[in-house]
């Protein structure tokens, strides 16, 4: 079993998530030829997949402060991890949107617009930076401070992109399962939101 503990813990874990990510679009595209269908269902899908993994980075310090115990544990040591997972599947999930609308431009931009566009773009760039910054030297770069400071001016579009994907997953047909309300994960996601503090970055497993 240390092997096993091992893949669940720091980069073997985000090199897991990262191969089931893509491994679960694949075959979503691939059972259905290659078709319009599985491309939407994928973006369905990698909404879910966003959505749990921002819940577990952002909710992992207030909850771990509040239940003290192995699951909350493993989640706040592994929040960096969880957190560039939420990237990887985002950036599965906006590959999936540009499918969409190369193969079907006429139905994508009936279920788009120009504010969607910007405001999806705005949040990608977001997201983006926080991967960058997970990274030691990029945050070393940064100081603790700024990098903090950072942080901050970045949670009101985290969150709602979380509340965002949340909805699509929520509301899409055929959903995998019910997730608790946006607005509790979100709200435990704030640093020190709950705890009155904001706790340093967790050293690697």
């Amino acid at each position: 079993m240390p092997n096993a503990r091992a893949l669940l813990n720091g980069w073997p874990l985000l090199g897991v998530l990262s191969l089931a990510l893509v491994a679960m679009a694949a075959a979503i595209v691939l059972g259905h030829r290659l078709d319009i269908d599985g491309i939407r269902m994928t973006i369905r899908a990698t909404a879910r997949t966003s959505f749990v993994f921002f819940a577990l980075a952002f909710s992992a310090s207030a909850l771990f402060a509040l239940w003290p115990n192995a699951w909350t544990g493993w989640q706040r040591r592994n929040r960096r991890y969880l957190g560039l997972s939420f990237a990887v599947s985002h950036t599965v999930h906006a590959a999936a949107i540009v499918a969409f609308a190369r193969l079907d431009p006429v139905q994508f931009h009936l279920q788009s617009n120009t504010g969607t566009i910007i405001s999806g773009g705005i949040a990608y760039g977001f997201i983006a930076a926080l991967a960058l910054t997970s990274f030691d030297r990029t945050a070393g770069w940064l100081g603790p401070h700024r990098h903090q400071r950072q942080a901050h001016r970045r949670e009101p579009i985290l969150r709602g992109a979380g509340r965002r994907h949340a909805g699509r997953a929520g509301t899409a047909p055929g959903r995998l399962a019910r997730f608790p309300p946006p607005q509790v994960c979100c709200a435990c996601s704030v640093p020190g939101g709950v705890t009155g503090r904001v706790d340093p970055p967790p050293p690697h497993p």
